[in-house]
């Protein structure tokens, strides 16, 4: 399980966005959940969901924002065992406050995959085996924090699709009604509204990839991104600081 920084509010009540998931990384490992369970070969793929949690305290103890499974803000309608990839979402940004035309609306941003196979074009590719939900990262946004359920993501046109779908709800949900349109390529995202520029950052790995170092990027409106401007981490990476792992000579994954 892995959350961003929390939306602290003023009398110490708290919300954060976390991801938890399932790996089929070898035959076995996870007991009747394991890869030959799912029919899937081994490192065949793993589903993940972001959820929602609260906190009374400012953020020194957590719980479910919802009774699961109301906890879900982004997952997948359709079913792991039947699927090949990586279904469903992951490394959810932290949320940042509207400013000027977003103003009221709280913004945050989840990931479709792990990453995309070559760079930025590697949205085109489906996660997915029904090819309905791209790789990369879609843009949601609510005006109640306190509600896993209100999030709605980008669908190319307006923020009008719900995410938090599970293939296990009754009645089943279409899969076709669950899917976001990406933005932008990012992994371990961090979103923030920039004083310096007068624009939203997004900070995260470049091109969704673990091993090709940290990069920003700029939008007016969060929808439309400035190309990624590159930062310099080598002398963090020589000491074992952050972007050690996401060196291009790293084998190590990394994680949000």
């Amino acid at each position: 399980m892995c959350a961003q920084s929390p939306w602290v509010f003023a009398n110490q009540s708290a919300v954060a966005l976390t991801h938890m998931e399932h790996h089929c990384d070898m035959a076995g490992s996870d007991g009747s959940l394991s890869c030959p369970a799912l029919n899937l070969s081994v490192g065949g793929g793993d589903f993940s969901a972001v959820t929602l949690l609260a906190s009374s305290t400012g953020g020194r103890s957590w719980e479910h924002a919802r009774p699961p499974p109301h906890h879900i803000v982004a997952a997948s309608p359709q079913n792991f065992s039947i699927g090949g990839n990586r279904l469903g979402f992951r490394s959810p940004s932290n949320i940042v406050e509207g400013v000027g035309a977003q103003a009221g609306w709280f913004y945050a941003t989840v990931t479709s995959g792990w990453g995309a196979p070559g760079g930025q074009s590697g949205c085109n590719q489906f996660v997915d085996p029904a090819g309905l939900q791209h790789f990369c990262t879609c843009v949601m946004r609510t005006r109640d924090l306190t509600d896993p359920h209100a999030w709605r993501a980008w669908d190319g046109s307006d923020f009008t699709v719900s995410l938090f779908a599970t293939p296990f709800d009754k009645p089943a949900p279409d899969p076709r009604a669950h899917v976001c349109q990406p933005t932008i390529n990012f992994t371990y995202p961090s979103l923030l509204w920039s004083t310096h520029f007068k624009q939203y950052l997004l900070l995260g790995t470049t091109g969704g990839s673990d091993h090709a170092g940290w990069s920003f990027q700029l939008s007016d409106d969060l929808i439309h991104w400035s190309p990624p401007t590159a930062l310099d981490t080598s002398s963090l990476a020589a000491t074992g600081g952050p972007g050690g792992n996401t060196s291009a000579q790293s084998t190590e994954e990394g994680f949000s």
